[in-house]
């Protein structure tokens, strides 16, 4: 974990949506990763991330995708993926105000 606070310190990650639901995609390098994971959060309260076009600014974040990913391509792939994802401002929405496990999984998987 506390590589992602090191590389987002450099490399901000904070991404602002259409819809005014904004995300960001904390993540380390792969030599940081024990066992890769995805974990997704959605947050009641904005927390401000940089942002990562212009780093001055602050973006106020309510959906995180944080990525342990182990191999280059794909970490590239899973930033496409959710990139994706974020570019859907109903799915976006709908990703925000689920509350279960279950839920999140099947609305990804429409994605």
């Amino acid at each position: 974990m506390k590589a992602a606070i090191d590389r987002e310190k450099q490399l901000p990650t904070g991404l602002p949506l259409a819809g005014g639901i904004n995300a960001a995609i904390p993540h380390t390098e792969i030599e940081h990763v024990i066992k890769p994971a995805l974990g997704m959060a959605t947050l009641k309260k904005p927390v401000a991330f940089q942002n990562m076009i212009s780093p001055e600014e602050m973006v106020p974040v309510r959906l995180v995708f944080l990525l342990a990913l182990e191999k280059p391509k794909a970490q590239v792939e899973m930033l496409q993926e959710i990139a994706s994802v974020l570019l859907n401002s109903v799915l976006v929405e709908e990703l925000l105000n689920e509350n279960t496990y279950e839920g999140i999984i099947k609305l990804l998987k429409q994605a």
